[in-house]
């Protein structure tokens, strides 16, 4: 799924990892997110690419047909907010997930599946 050589990268991550600035990410809590990426994430999907942000939480980044697609994950309780553009016709959707929950990721793989047929 995500790859493991890039997330064991973004947990290595020190604070100041930007210019002296940049919170490192917990490495609990990146655990906490990956068990759950791995436990109900679709493995049909398309993989997201994954950048750490300098709040030391995540954004997942896909770009489907016209979608340009980002995910900011919050570690900290796993909240995450999605936005989506499609890039021809200026279209946007946005969702907020709590990705401790099942139902949530069950959305999440929804409405990047609906991207596909759209």
């Amino acid at each position: 799924m995500l790859k493991d050589t890039r997330f064991e990268e973004l947990t290595l991550l020190n604070n100041g990892w930007l210019n002296g600035k940049g919170k490192a990410l917990d490495n609990d809590k990146a655990k906490r997110f990956s068990e759950c990426f791995y436990s109900f994430y679709d493995d049909s999907l398309p993989l997201p690419y994954l950048y750490p942000t300098a709040e030391g939480g995540l954004q997942a980044e896909w770009l489907i047909k016209d979608w340009d697609i980002s995910l900011e994950i919050e570690l900290t309780n796993l909240s995450a907010e999605l936005h989506a553009l499609n890039l021809q016709s200026d279209e946007e959707k946005e969702l907020n997930l709590n990705l401790a929950e099942h139902n949530d990721w069950q959305e999440l793989n929804e409405m990047l599946e609906g991207f596909n047929t759209i």
